[in-house]
């Protein structure tokens, strides 16, 4: 599979994985996401839209993974859908007031990356963990929010009369 992309995190929610949803994953949601982390946006979009490649695909791809185990995939995916969409800890800076955005973060992000440049193609490729990264290091040096790194929060500790314990 490829690295998850926003791309595919798009495309999970669109057909509502169990993966990406608040459901229990089914055999389908396995099947349905592996076929579509194993392409690029490009090539989802080009089986989306033509229903005898997309069975070609599926077929020939059938043909090629064999027997496998199925709960141990199934553990396999949901770990890789979660580690690809980590999101670094981050901590709001003190002076500055809460506020609520209103789209959803998989469209902040995307407009993010489009503003700073990126196609299309390359946006919706991009490992997800990586625009999250992106995403909080421009806010981060904008002064919206603080990353929180294991250094700051051992100084926080310590601060904290962490010495004593």
């Amino acid at each position: 599979m490829r690295p998850f992309g926003l791309g595919h995190r798009l495309l999970l929610e669109q057909i509502e994985s169990g993966f990406v949803g608040q459901s229990f994953p089914t055999y389908a949601d396995l099947i349905s996401g592996a076929f579509i982390c194993a392409h690029s946006w490009a090539e989802n979009q080009l089986l989306l839209r033509s229903p005898f490649r997309r069975w070609l695909m599926l077929k020939t791809w059938g043909l090629l993974a064999g027997r496998f185990n199925v709960p141990a995939a199934m553990v396999s995916f949901h770990a890789y859908a979660r580690d690809g969409d980590t999101f670094p800890e981050v901590q709001q800076k003190p002076s500055s007031e809460v506020r609520q955005l209103a789209s959803p973060r998989l469209a902040r992000l995307y407009l993010f990356l489009r503003s700073k440049g990126f196609s299309e193609q390359e946006t919706m490729d991009m490992p997800l963990n990586v625009a999250n990264l992106l995403y909080c290091t421009d806010a981060e040096q904008e002064g919206r929010l603080d990353l929180v790194t294991d250094t700051f929060k051992e100084m926080i500790r310590l601060s904290q009369g962490g010495l004593a314990a």
